[in-house]
């Protein structure tokens, strides 16, 4: 499995490589960056070891493209300025990263491989990191074009996680499940003022999770966050809530609590 996933992700890179030199003016035309910086205030923060807690984290987050990679990223900076109750009550620690690189198939391979509602193909990877647990997703992708949305994508992972942190041990790779992972972006409605009301969120159905089940816990989790940001030039108010199921792979505890959280948002 680990030979597979090498071999996966050495094809990316190299597609990458080789075909870069052949993008089109069309290709390049869709290139663009973007960077957020985000404080949030989350109340009762979901937490399948203990209590639910809050908390004030700050994050940087940001993507774009570049050619045929497409690349989303955030950092969170948990209890930020120490404020609200620890973060380490979820197994969480103090810092969370997430980096999502994907690679267009239908840029690298030249052609428009678009049918019905796919408007294109993908490679997909996701990092996912904090203070004692890494994750590794590989899979296929898909941008769709459908009424309501002015942006949806999905991807299929295989997810393989760093067990080393667990025996003590070297890298150390174990399969743990799939995950089917959705978000989403549209303009709900634009004001004479110029600012506008957006809706935004994402979806994550882990299932399959043999690693889990094995170390007691359960094979799948569900993660829905949804989120209202009122947005007006460079700045951002937001309301989100987030529901949960057999959060963490687990179902102690609060594993199924619903989450609030309220931002402050500025675009660079």
């Amino acid at each position: 499995m680990k030979k597979i996933l090498k071999r996966l992700l050495i094809f990316a890179a190299l597609s990458l490589s080789v075909l870069g030199a052949d993008y089109s003016e069309g290709i390049r035309s869709k290139d663009y960056k973007w960077t957020q910086l985000n404080m949030f205030h989350v109340q009762n923060h979901a937490n399948a070891y203990g209590d639910t807690y809050h908390n004030t984290y700050f994050q940087v987050e940001g993507g774009g493209r570049s050619g045929a990679l497409n690349l989303y990223y955030f950092v969170d900076v948990n209890n930020f300025l120490d404020s609200g109750q620890s973060g380490k009550k979820d197994n969480h620690g103090d810092f969370f990263v997430k980096i999502a690189p994907k690679f267009s198939i239908d840029a690298m391979t030249g052609r428009d491989l678009s049918i019905g509602p796919v408007e294109e193909w993908f490679i997909s990877t996701q990092y996912k990191g904090f203070n004692d647990m890494e994750t590794y997703y590989i899979g296929l992708g898909v941008g769709w074009d459908v009424p309501f949305f002015d942006s949806i994508a999905s991807n299929l992972y295989a997810t393989y996680r760093n067990t080393s942190f667990d025996n003590g041990n070297d890298a150390d790779w174990d399969y743990s499940g799939m995950v089917f992972a959705t978000n989403w972006y549209t303009v709900l409605a634009r004001f004479e003022n110029g600012a506008s009301l957006s809706y935004q969120g994402w979806m994550d159905i882990g299932f399959g999770n043999d690693y889990s089940e094995r170390n007691g816990g359960t094979h799948d989790e569900f993660q829905m966050f949804n989120g209202f940001y009122y947005n007006k030039e460079n700045y951002s108010l937001s309301y989100s809530v987030k529901l949960h199921n057999h959060f963490s792979y687990n179902n102690t505890k609060n594993h199924n609590a619903v989450t609030h959280f309220f931002g402050l948002h500025y675009r660079l």
